[in-house]
């Protein structure tokens, strides 16, 4: 009997890792597995291959070379960000951290943590019912004591678009009414963005964007924060991790070269793609759409018109959706129900609760994310199996 093929559709929580990427990080496992900080020609190779990858990270983003930094993962990053203005903080008044509701648990809960401990005044923006940020709120709450800003750009559960430039723009008018050079310092969480949108200094005007590799065809493990030259140039950025010194003394600890180059290898190969890819999957996703509400007639999306490409959330109002992710993945078609970082927690959804209607409404959302690998046939695929058990219960 034929094995049924799995249908994976949950890209937003990771991405199987690119052929041409494997490739390219093969040799720095054996034959050029050196230690970049070792003298000798073995670690002067390995160090040429960071040094390679750093290059064309820096172009990606239109930043300065010193201006990338690798960490073990996006969440060290934005952990770093944060961590380090507030370290970094010499004023007398407590600096204020101003974040959406919506935020990553990497950005909430370390800035939880930190107003916990009475290191920072924490100011959280709320979000409409699209999951979109008040830009009105965000100007009331700026004042001379905020050290830092940080809106992700693609929200990771619902794929809400948050208005960047114009965040960017409100901030850059704060500071040049309060004239300051440096403060508050504008930060963005572009992980689940990078493969969509052009995410450049350039275009989005942030002091710090985070990317992730493993979101986009790379290997897990392996994050980056790429600062604008207005911090890579001022040395405010202090260490979380300490030790060696490595990445400009920012981030101590042996360079993961392998998965440094296969960063660098999955960031070009989805930049070249992006606008191919968007299109597509824009399309895909509709067709997701139709069909799901064609089933479950009485759900209805979270999130509006302004969302990226790739994911989609629905509240599904027929059933639990434990019942109907365990049966889809029975069927063999993985989805999920948010974030897979706190999956497990079996809590409601902080996003999803941030932007419910009205009081008391059920929180059941149903998450599908699609990738470089979905096809249109692993939709039509996905609802003909669907079809077979959830289309006799209506």
């Amino acid at each position: 009997m034929e094995e049924m093929k799995r249908i994976y559709l949950d890209y937003a929580a990771t991405t199987p890792v690119r052929k041409e990427v494997v490739k390219a990080m093969m040799p720095y496992f054996d034959v050029k597995f050196g230690n970049p900080g070792s003298l000798h020609s073995f670690g002067q190779e390995a160090m040429a291959a960071v040094d390679g990858a750093r290059e064309r990270i820096a172009q990606i983003f239109e930043c300065d070379f010193r201006g990338v930094l690798f960490c073990g993962s996006a969440t060290e990053a934005n952990n770093l960000v944060i961590r380090s203005t507030v370290n970094n903080w010499k004023e007398e008044k407590k600096p204020r951290i101003i974040i959406s509701v919506i935020e990553h648990e990497s950005i909430l809960e370390t800035a939880r943590v930190l107003e916990r401990e009475g290191k920072i005044e924490l100011i959280l923006l709320s979000v409409d019912q699209e999951g979109i940020v008040s830009l009105k709120q965000l100007k009331q709450v700026l004042t001379k004591n905020t050290a830092l800003v940080s809106i992700m750009y693609v929200n990771n559960e619902v794929g809400s678009m948050q208005p960047i430039q114009e965040i960017a723009k409100i901030i850059s008018d704060f500071k040049k009414e309060i004239h300051s050079d440096f403060y508050p310092l504008f930060h963005t969480d572009a992980v689940q963005a990078f493969s969509y949108f052009n995410c450049s200094f350039e275009t989005l005007r942030a002091d710090a964007i985070t990317t992730s590799a493993h979101k986009c065809g790379g290997p897990k493990g392996i994050g980056v924060l790429c600062f604008s030259s207005n911090i890579s140039t001022t040395n405010k950025i202090s260490p979380i991790i300490t030790g060696g010194g490595q990445e400009f003394g920012y981030r101590s600890g042996t360079e993961n070269v392998q998965n440094i180059v296969g960063c660098a290898e999955s960031l070009s190969i989805t930049e070249k793609n992006r606008k191919k890819e968007s299109t597509r999957l824009e399309l895909l996703r509709k067709k997701y759409i139709k069909n799901f509400l064609k089933l479950f007639p009485r759900s209805y999306l979270y999130g509006g018109a302004i969302h990226a490409p790739h994911i989609v959330n629905i509240n599904l109002a027929e059933l639990s959706r434990e019942e109907f992710l365990t049966q889809a993945d029975l069927l063999g078609v993985a989805l999920s129900s948010g974030s897979a970082c706190s999956a497990r927690a079996h809590s409601a959804s902080h996003v999803l609760s941030a932007m419910q209607k009205e009081e008391g409404d059920s929180i059941n959302g149903v998450r599908a994310s699609f990738g470089y690998g979905t096809t249109t046939k692993d939709i039509e695929e996905t609802f003909k199996r669907l079809s077979v058990v959830f289309g006799k219960k209506k």
